[in-house]
């Protein structure tokens, strides 16, 4: 009996710590973990999450369980006064995360 297995997505890897997983996940990571939060480029004044698009942070706020009751609790209606921005935002670029092939077009028959 022939299967099919599922398409493996695309892994990438931080180069400052070999750390492998998909795109999104190491761009947490690294924000994490190698950006300062004065220069991430968006950061939440809640918590200690940085991101690189405003969307992202606005998701972040709106979604993350601790920050609907701590809005609600503080009576805060603009969200975006929890926004903070870097005047010198520090980017994330290929030259920190490689990809490391595209094993999504991968399919193999058993």
């Amino acid at each position: 009996m022939e299967s099919v297995k599922k398409p493996r997505r695309v892994q990438y890897v931080c180069k400052r710590r070999q750390k492998k997983d998909r795109n999104g996940r190491l761009m947490v990571h690294f924000f994490k973990h190698h950006v300062q939060f004065e220069q991430a480029l968006f950061a939440c004044s809640l918590c200690s999450f940085r991101c690189q698009t405003q969307q992202q942070l606005l998701e972040h706020i709106t979604r993350y369980a601790p920050h609907i009751k701590e809005v609600k609790a503080r009576g805060i209606t603009d969200l975006r006064s929890n926004m903070n921005g870097s005047e010198k935002p520090y980017t994330v670029s290929e030259a920190y995360i490689e990809r490391l092939g595209d094993s999504s077009l991968e399919q193999c028959i058993e």
